[in-house]
């Protein structure tokens, strides 16, 4: 149908195609997600591994956390300079848990590329 009507579908990309163009010292980290497990596939010149990392529904209470306490900070000056330690340090365990729960997983020394998440995987309404 798009063919008719003038447009080419995109041809999917092929292992070797990512690799050559991927610097030696890169990685290509692609999320995605099987039911409820949200899934990265780590891709490099010498390999390539599909490796569970967390739910998405932890990765969704999460991200509901941290922008619960970003919210925080719309509260106005006053209540910012009261509670601002408080306020940076709970943002900052946010952040560490999603990085801890999201990045850390063994991609070593290597320059990571990440291709986001297709649109509407994590339900974050």
């Amino acid at each position: 149908m798009a063919e008719s009507a003038g447009l080419l579908s995109p041809k999917p990309a092929t292992v070797e195609e990512i690799r050559s163009r991927l610097g030696p010292d890169s990685t290509q980290l692609e999320c995605f997600q099987i039911r409820d497990q949200l899934m990265v596939a780590l891709l490099s010149h010498n390999s390539l591994e599909i490796v569970p990392v967390a739910a998405a529904s932890e990765v969704s209470d999460l991200i509901a956390r941290l922008q619960f306490q970003f919210s925080k900070f719309r509260m106005g000056p006053e209540y910012i300079r009261e509670f601002s330690k408080s306020l940076v340090e709970t943002t900052q365990q946010h952040l560490k848990q999603l990085y801890d729960g999201l990045i850390v997983f063994g991609i070593g020394e290597s320059r990571m590329i990440v291709v986001p998440l297709p649109e509407n995987t994590l339900d974050l309404s």
